[in-house]
């Protein structure tokens, strides 16, 4: 299971409702990544491009999408972008396996 980093941007609405709520942010993200089976890392807001990111564990593709998905039906939010990460190791076990497998790149096809 892979780390999700979810990035993402308020609608007006959604904003709205930031200010005029007293709800804590992080323990509703808490509530919803617990519910699709993650472990929740954080959720902070963020100056820049995007309102807020959100990071869990132990999801996997279908679950980080549902999330996703359920977030996203609200309304409130404008964007939503999906990140997961995975071990360094695993890449290069792998590129070294499609090297050692014969690839050549087109320039030398």
């Amino acid at each position: 299971m892979a780390r999700y980093i979810l990035l993402g941007k308020f609608s007006l609405n959604g904003v709205k409702g930031v200010i005029n709520s007293s709800a804590d942010r992080a323990s509703v993200a808490k509530k919803a990544v617990e519910a699709a089976g993650g472990k929740f890392v954080s959720y902070d807001f963020t100056r820049g491009i995007y309102d807020f990111v959100g990071i869990a564990d132990g999801l996997n593709d279908a679950t980080a999408s549902a999330l996703k998905g359920v977030v996203l039906s609200s309304g409130d939010f404008e964007q939503i972008d999906m990140l997961n990460t995975y071990d360094q190791s695993e890449f290069s076990i792998t590129a070294k396996a499609i090297m050692t497998a014969g690839y050549t790149p087109p320039s030398e096809s």
